[in-house]
């Protein structure tokens, strides 16, 4: 009976070719793999969960990582729906290039505080009849009033007033001893009257307690404190309330920069532009459009844009980059070319200007190779690939004892120099080939 023969299966062409690439690609799919399982960590991280958001960030990071690697990058051209707020605002106010650049720092100012703050800022500017300055002081004297006690203070209005008639010093080593006094004697009552006439109309107890807080806060606070409970009755405000939280918080930053804010609100308001963010980054995308002279100088930004926009981004080719900055190609509506950079700035004189940007439209997009990102990769890698061969060169030539791979080398290069050369050559072959066994061995 005759025996079968196992047959290996035959591989495929597909598959033989495979197998010779394979290993070539596990560097490929490492990286591939690693930039994946970046997604969800940049989701759970900078986005909080959202998934969009942390989608969009992953994608602008991988967008950036490849930008600065290889110097591709794709940028939207500029339309008019990326500046729409920007034309409504300017059919309701008459603004200049500067106003404009004016209100969009201060617009993204709003987005960063937010609007709704914003509001109770402006109702409490409108509320109550205070100058900024005196907003100030009554927000930077607020959080003490409400520990000390609006009540305690105005009780201790005629004790101020008669400390400070005298030294500071004076008042510090009068308090000294009461700031943990339970009684009083008749000598030390004696003291403070003659200190402080009003002290006559006091209880020992109370007393005490306000001599206490002379020593806690010092005379010069008081005067300060007791000067803005003053202004808080004026105003009817409760030092605890909504109201004098809202002023703490204004007076944290400034109050001139609120009302400065709740004015940018109320423009924005008025042409009705609920999201200041994006306000503010289309106001600084037009006022860039102006440095490039892409408009008249003279022009209002409301006459630049009714009149001129339309035919500035079909004449010239606008790139919307990061950060609201523009990438222009002057007169062209060609499909690709190169953005020339004038380095040596002479723009009367073209022969120096050196290739900034090779790009190729796109439809509403362009795909730009930025020469410069590409030309500082390649700067700061060579230091490190030299870095690098000099290390695998050092493994090829037995410097580094891996494995005894550089012992073998070593080894073999002693022998075949112990071997043939003429030092050794007229040793009697008994003692050369042990010599050469032993000179490789060590």
């Amino acid at each position: 009976m005759a025996e079968g023969v196992a047959h290996s299966p035959v591989e495929s062409p597909l598959a033989r070719g495979w197998r010779r690439i394979s290993p070539r690609l596990v560097p490929l799919m490492a990286v591939i793999t690693a930039f994946i399982i970046g997604v969800p960590f940049m989701i759970f991280t900078r986005a909080k969960g959202n998934v969009a958001e942390g989608l969009y960030i992953s994608g602008a990071a991988y967008s950036a990582l490849i930008e600065g690697s290889l110097g591709l990058v794709r940028g939207d051209l500029v339309s008019r729906d990326n500046a729409d707020l920007v034309f409504a605002l300017a059919a309701q106010q008459d603004l200049t290039a500067r106003e404009l650049n004016s209100l969009g720092r201060s617009a993204a100012n709003l987005a960063e505080v937010g609007s709704e703050k914003v509001r109770r800022y402006a109702e409490i500017l409108g509320k109550y009849p205070l100058s900024d300055e005196e907003f100030d002081a009554l927000g930077e004297s607020l959080t003490e009033i409400a520990a000390v006690g609006a009540d305690t203070l105005a009780a201790m209005r005629p004790l101020i007033a008669d400390l400070s008639q005298l030294e500071r010093r004076d008042v510090r080593t009068l308090a000294e001893p009461y700031r943990a006094k339970d009684t009083l004697s008749a000598n030390e009552r004696a003291e403070i009257e003659a200190a402080a006439l009003s002290a006559a109309n006091l209880s020992d107890e109370d007393l005490l307690k306000q001599m206490a807080v002379v020593h806690e806060q010092g005379i010069a606070t008081l005067e300060r404190l007791a000067e803005q409970v003053d202004v808080l009755a004026g105003m009817g405000l409760d030092a605890n309330s909504a109201d004098a939280a809202t002023i703490v918080e204004m007076a944290a930053g400034s109050t001139e920069d609120a009302r400065a804010l709740a004015e940018t609100l109320n423009r924005l308001d008025a042409a009705g532009i609920t999201d200041p963010a994006t306000a503010a980054d289309q106001m600084t995308m037009v006022r860039r459009m102006f440095d490039a002279d892409l408009f008249s100088q003279d022009s209002s930004v409301h006459d630049a844009l009714e009149n001129e926009f339309e035919g500035v981004i079909a004449e010239n080719m606008v790139v919307r980059r990061p950060g609201n900055r523009l990438l222009v190609a002057y007169d062209t509506t060609a499909t690709a070319g190169i953005i020339w950079q004038d380095s040596a700035n002479t723009p009367e004189n073209p022969a120096d200007d050196r290739p900034e940007t090779v790009f190729l439209r796109l439809g509403d997009s362009a795909l730009l190779f930025i020469v410069s990102s590409l030309e500082a990769t390649i700067v700061r890698s060579i230091p490190f690939i030299i870095a690098g061969l000099a290390v695998a060169l050092g493994f090829k030539a037995g410097l580094f004892n891996i494995g005894a791979e550089g012992q073998l080398y070593a080894g073999g290069i002693v022998a075949v120099f112990v071997g043939y050369s003429g030092i050794f050559a007229g040793l009697p072959a008994l003692i050369h080939l042990p010599l050469v066994l032993v000179s490789g061995l060590l």
